[in-house]
């Protein structure tokens, strides 16, 4: 598909006329109605949103929804989704989907037509029931369900009961605009009154959106979300927070307010994605201004799906807005001058005013530690915990003293708070009173001293933790043992070894837990004992997450007779008995494995299979087999890369049949598996499938089949002869000579490659060699049966030969399968514009005056099907050699402008 995008420019500018496709039948409005139809929201719950819409349309500076009076149904969208089929590259097509909610204020059912329903793209209208059925079986995102098309689509009418709601499900496709989010407008009417709605206005609307700049010199922008952030508004976060970025912000935080509904996975991908230039997976949504420095999300909708962000380099996530405020002015606030400090701890924002606290008093004097101190008067607040490792900065006896009088006298919170900013102090001299401090402590429990001790990792403090660590209180001892995480000394060695035999089960768990961290950090000399533990607690059947932890660093292998164990015996933790196995190796744990495969679930099946095909397992391929017909996608993931790998015409068999039991839609991976595998038995496969009865199956024919074609070695030799032909030059016989040259050396490297033969023979066109071009269209249908190029090149070859009835009676032939392909029609009128040119040259009788009123009105009816269904190229249309016998009828010059119009 990507370079049948690029044919579509190209080949449009062949001096031929000839242009590439945009395939597909419209969908047939009698059988659209498949959808699930979403939940409808209570009418007190839809008039609250849409009061709220108004207000932010109005405080906005927006259009109100409708001019004068309002309607009886009122309409909200919801579950906005604008993507792409393929978000890798452009071999997928865009779409959009969303929910049409529909209030019905009056007293009589309103019914709504969908198959009357419009979406106009950049001043392009398409209709729903347009839509190309090439498509129907792709994939589409509706309403937060992975479905095929057709199930996205909605019944033919909707109607809307008295005082009640409805749900209208929408879907349009192929969405076409080089912008990511273009101007849409939707039309649809009720009861036969048309109404309308700006989509970018509603869902900018929608999005509720309020930034303001806070901290030091507006050192952070604050966005807080009150609405919903979708694919149709992403636009116009992305555009507020580039005007900011060009304004030098450089630090954000995005939050979202309480009753914010949360956003879909696509969407937290796209922030998550923020920062990252390479990737390519949310190509076709908004930009992020690649300035961002800071990215911190906040206060995120309970429920919203935040998998993709983990993964993130620059965006952090926060349980609160103050966190996410004192994480992004850390790293400022050390560099603004002490002026900018106090002005801050005086008159800022409320919420910078504890980061201000911690991280900016490094830029304070002596004589300003009174103004840190008055933030103590509440004991309870984030700010008195704040002005602790303030004070901390602040070298002075003063500080020392207040900090000293919190650890001993104040409340418990504060006064660890204040202990803490002395341990982690820079200055010897707080590190000294925190040691001296340590035996006065009466309001820190002693666990949490230990923590502190343990975090602050100083080695004044290591004695104090190593005493703890041999005191006879279990609870003292759990603590200390944790705290000795970090502290990879001989004496540390000893005390776990001898914890890990103490008879209280919380003081064995937590030095096991710190002889794994140590592990982990590259501590060696505790790997023996560590293991021997894991091995004891495996062989007892404990739970002990820390124990599976230690095998998958160690990795020895007479942990599988135990792992075999709990695998055939405790359901529950198959999953890391699996992974354990499979990581460990051997023939042992492939063939417990391979074993007990029949009694797992599918997703672990997948998890199987992964590591016995890893491990070179020749089990893996006759489970493959066996089950890459699953309709569970991780289990067929992971079969299909197993049998691609195999390629064996045992594999293709499987595939293929796995392929015509598929239903819903949901067959493409399957036929890109063959088109991957690509031998000749998988060729023979995809072809079975391109030429099935059944429309689906035909689909994954194509689709496997263009796979092929994008992944030809050939296809840049094709790409730079068409870029020859694109050229203004491109009549030329030198330049017509160079890119058929091209074409040949397509062929040499792949004489299979459909596109190489279409092209030929069009240059073949241009230089009047009617016969050789018959032979390289014939060739180009016979491996790309719907070839645009190919199919209306014969026509045009048999009309310049003479052969004008073979070359009509081969348009009428292929014209139903194809009247709704718009360049298909452009083609076909470049067949009648070139038979009307023949005609005129015979002598004038009746009957060529009869053929030539038919070929005008033939070709101009063409051309306006095809102008109907999207065609823009006004230009080629004005300088087409095969359009030169239209060109002095008005007709011609008003489907020009018409063309032109709809490309502005």
């Amino acid at each position: 598909m990507r370079r049948q995008l690029s044919l579509i420019v190209f080949m449009a500018l062949l001096a031929g006329g000839l242009a590439v496709p945009r395939p597909g039948w419209a969908v047939d409005p009698n059988r659209a109605g498949a959808a699930a139809i979403a939940e409808a929201p209570a009418p007190a719950a839809f008039l609250k949103r849409y009061e709220r819409l108004e207000q932010e349309l109005d405080r906005l500076g927006l259009p109100p929804l409708f001019k004068g009076e309002r309607p009886d149904v009122l309409p909200l969208i919801r579950d906005a989704a604008l993507k792409s089929t393929n978000v890798y590259d452009a071999s997928g097509f865009r779409y959009l989907t969303l929910h049409l909610l529909l209030l019905n204020e009056s007293d009589q059912p309103q019914t709504l037509l969908t198959s009357e329903m419009s979406l106009v793209v950049d001043g392009r209208e398409m209709r729903m029931a347009d839509i190309p059925r090439e498509l129907h079986g792709q994939v589409v995102d509706s309403g937060g369900r992975l479905v095929p098309l057709t199930d996205a689509l909605p019944p033919l009418s909707v109607t809307a009961p008295p005082q009640g709601t409805a749900v209208v499900p929408v879907v349009f496709a192929p969405i076409s605009s080089r912008d990511a989010v273009p101007a849409l407008r939707l039309k649809y009417s009720l009861n036969g009154k048309p109404f309308e709605l700006n989509l970018n206005h509603t869902q900018q609307a929608a999005l509720e959106l309020s930034v303001e700049r806070i901290g030091p010199r507006g050192a952070c922008v604050l966005a807080e979300v009150g609405g919903i952030l979708d694919p149709l508004n992403a636009a116009d976060f992305a555009e507020e927070l580039t005007a900011l970025t060009a304004q030098g912000a450089r630090r954000f935080v995005v939050a979202w307010k309480p009753d914010s509904p949360p956003p879909s996975s696509f969407v937290m991908g796209w922030l998550g994605a923020a920062g990252d230039l390479e990737s390519s997976v949310f190509g076709q949504f908004p930009a992020l201004p690649t300035e961002l420095k800071e990215f911190h999300l906040a206060a995120i909708p309970e429920g919203t799906p935040t998998e993709l962000l983990e993964d993130s380099e620059l965006v952090k996530v926060h349980a609160d807005v103050a966190d996410a405020v004192s994480a992004a002015l850390a790293t400022a606030l050390p560099r603004q001058t002490r002026a900018d400090v106090l002005q801050e701890l005086s008159s800022g924002h409320a919420l910078c005013r504890a980061a201000a606290l911690r991280y900016g008093t490094v830029q304070l004097l002596p004589s300003d530690v009174p103004t840190v101190l008055r933030f103590l008067s509440d004991p309870g607040s984030r700010e008195a915990r704040a002005a602790c490792a303030g004070l901390a900065e602040l070298d002075d006896d003063r500080s020392r003293k207040a900090l000293e009088d919190l650890v001993l006298r104040g409340a418990p919170e504060l006064a660890a708070a204040a202990f803490e900013a002395l341990a982690a102090s820079r200055f010897a001299s707080h590190i000294e009173l925190a040691s001296r401090l340590i035996p006065k402590l009466t309001t820190i429990p002693e666990e949490r001293l230990l923590e502190i001790l343990g975090r602050s990792g100083h080695p004044a403090f290591q004695s104090r933790v190593l005493a703890a660590a041999r005191n006879s209180d279990p609870r003292i001892r759990v603590a200390a043992l944790a705290a000795l995480r970090g502290a990879a000394r001989p004496e540390v060695h000893g005390i776990l070894r001898d914890a890990l035999r103490d008879s209280d089960p919380g003081v064995r768990d937590a030095a096991f837990a710190s002889m794994s961290a140590l592990i982990s950090n590259g501590d060696t000399a505790l790997l023996r004992a560590a293991t021997d533990e894991a091995l004891r607690r495996l062989a007892g059947n404990e739970e002990s997450p820390t124990a599976i932890g230690v095998i998958q660093n160690t990795r020895d292998p007479r942990a599988v007779p135990l792992l075999v164990r709990r695998l055939e015996q405790d359901p529950s933790s198959r999953g890391p008995m699996l992974e354990l196995l499979g990581r460990i190796g051997g023939v042992e744990a492939l063939a417990a494995i391979s074993r007990n495969y029949e009694s797992l679930d599918p997703g672990l099946r997948a998890v199987a299979i992964r590591h016995l095909w890893l491990q070179q397992s020749p089990g893996a391929r006759e489970l493959a087999l066996n089950d890459v017909a699953t309709r569970d996608p991780a289990l067929r993931e992971r079969c299909i890369a197993v049998l691609i790998s195999d390629a064996s015409p045992d594999a293709v068999r499987a595939i293929a049949q796995a392929l015509r039991d598929c239903t819903g839609g949901d067959g493409y991976p399957l036929a890109n598996a063959l088109a991957s595998i690509s031998t000749p038995e998988a060729i023979d496969a995809l072809m079975a499938f391109r030429a099935s009865p059944d429309e689906t199956q035909r689909m994954y024919g194509v689709w496997g089949f263009r796979q092929i074609w994008d992944r030809s070695p050939a296809s840049e030799a094709v790409s730079t002869g068409m870029s020859l032909l694109s050229n203004d030059d491109g009549t030329r016989p030198d330049v017509l000579s160079s890119a058929e040259s091209y074409m040949d050396l397509a062929l040499e490297l792949d004489p299979l490659l459909p596109q190489a033969y279409s092209t030929r023979g069009n240059i073949r066109l241009r230089r009047e060699q009617w016969e050789p071009a018959l032979r390289d269209f014939h060739a180009a249908l016979e491996l790309q049966p719907d070839d645009d190029v190919a199919l209306s090149g014969v026509a045009i070859a048999w009309v310049m030969q003479g052969r004008t009835a073979d070359a009509f009676e081969w348009i009428d032939g292929v014209t139903p399968l194809y009247t709704d392909r718009p360049i298909f029609n452009y083609n076909v009128a470049c067949v009648y514009g070139r038979a009307l040119e023949m005609v005129r040259r015979q002598p004038d009788t009746q009957e060529r005056r009869r053929k030539e009123e038919q070929y005008l009105e033939d070709a101009f009816r063409s051309l306006d099907r095809a102008l109907r269904r999207g065609l823009e190229l006004a230009d080629l249309m004005s300088a087409d050699p095969d359009l030169a016998s239209l060109r002095d009828e008005p007709r011609f010059q008003e489907l020009v402008e018409q063309a032109r119009s709809m490309r502005n």
